[in-house]
């Protein structure tokens, strides 16, 4: 039985805060004093900080779509079923998920931001989700 079902947004908080965190460290690397014969350890340092903000955002945008909230700690997302299989993580930003496949046993964490979708919907959301594992 569906619990709750909703299409979920990019989150534009998780975006920033990854961004604001990429940046930092890139200015904590740029304004450390590096030897002039360094160069290219700054420059691969430098280009490690920018493809990992380029992955950090892929990943963000791949949480979105359509997630729908079963009985028995179950979801489906991605055109798969998952089960919940640690206790929801909660903070005021958003809610972290432990799930595994039921058709492989891959494990995956995702993030679902408080700001990817409706206030109500994200109450909806958390109510249902403070009930586990009786979901």
């Amino acid at each position: 039985m569906v619990l709750w079902k909703f299409n979920i947004n990019v989150s534009w908080l998780t975006q920033l805060f990854s961004t604001g965190v990429h940046v930092g460290i890139g200015l904590l690397v740029f304004f450390s004093s590096w030897p002039p014969n360094n160069l290219v350890t700054w420059l691969i340092a430098t280009l490690l900080i920018v493809a990992s903000w380029v992955r950090s955002q892929k990943n963000i945008s791949r949480c979105k779509g359509s997630i729908v909230l079963l009985n028995g700690n179950k979801i489906q997302w991605k055109k798969s079923e998952w089960l919940i299989v640690k206790k929801p993580w909660f903070c005021f930003f958003g809610v972290k998920l432990t799930l595994r496949s039921w058709q492989c046993n891959k494990r995956i964490r995702l993030w679902i931001a408080s700001d990817s979708m409706p206030e109500e919907e994200w109450r909806n959301l958390n109510q249902l989700l403070l009930q586990y594992p009786d979901i």
